[in-house]
């Protein structure tokens, strides 16, 4: 089947991917309310800023629509108005839109019980995530040149870049990665369970060991085996095991 989406005049797709997983975990006083709203999530049909939130709401037994937008459509759908400012992933609860990945993420981590309601450690899941912010960051700037109003690099110009990626900037910020993990000794970023900082990072060694990212090694993980295994660790969650299943199911489908 096309992966195209079209939107009616309510700004709605015609074409609807509702995820229902197992429940799998218990939820605070708080949370029933919110698994009973509707949600949507929109983005583009990779991984990116938006798996993360994705994996929350499987881990969490939380029904959503995975709404997902072919790039040659972003334009006229940035265009219509429907994105608040402008950009995706966006989250609908109940008909309202809110943008913003990491406010969505860490929202329905509160929802799916990810989240820590300690301040201290809520503190250390969010300073994983702004690493997570500042460690793409470095990639990022390779990818998307003209979106940051720099010159586009040549091959050769990108190669160099790329290769200084690999070899200078990502594996210290990787063995700080290590260090902390190790520091905490569970296996998991924070206390002894998987938190909203696990599957942001999880998504991004998945990226890394992709072979995406042109000139930087799949393997370059490899010498910082907590955080290779930490995406190893939350791959096995049942919730995710099926979420990815359920993805490649529907991707050779189309």
């Amino acid at each position: 089947s096309s992966q195209s989406c079209h939107f009616s005049q309510l700004g709605r797709p015609l074409l609807h991917r509702p995820f229902r997983p197992p429940p799998l975990r218990t939820f605070s006083k708080h949370v029933p309310t919110a698994i009973m709203s509707s949600y949507k999530l929109t983005y583009f049909d990779i991984a990116g800023r938006a798996e993360p939130i994705r994996l929350a709401f499987a881990i969490g037994g939380i029904p959503f629509e995975n709404h997902t937008v072919p790039f040659a459509e972003f334009p006229q759908l940035k265009q219509s108005g429907l994105l608040p400012q402008g950009q995706v992933p966006v989250l609908e609860i109940d008909g309202v839109r809110y943008p913003q990945s990491n406010s969505q993420l860490r929202y329905v981590g509160k929802v799916a019980g990810l989240y820590p309601e300690d301040p201290i450690d809520a503190l250390k899941v969010d300073g994983y995530i702004d690493f997570a912010d500042d460690f793409f960051m470095q990639i990022y700037v390779t990818f998307q040149r003209k979106k940051l109003n720099l010159p586009e690099y040549n091959e050769d110009e990108k190669k160099e870049a790329r290769e200084h990626l690999a070899n200078v900037t990502l594996p210290p910020l990787l063995q700080q990665m290590e260090d902390k993990l190790t520091e905490n000794g569970t296996g998991w970023c924070v206390g002894n369970s998987c938190t909203i900082a696990d599957l942001r990072w999880c998504t991004q060694v998945k990226f890394l060991q992709s072979g995406i990212c042109d000139y930087v090694p799949a393997s370059i993980v490899d010498p910082f085996p907590l955080t290779k295994a930490l995406a190893e660790k939350v791959s096995a969650i049942p919730a995710v095991q099926a979420w990815y299943e359920a993805e490649a199911k529907r991707k050779e489908a189309a």
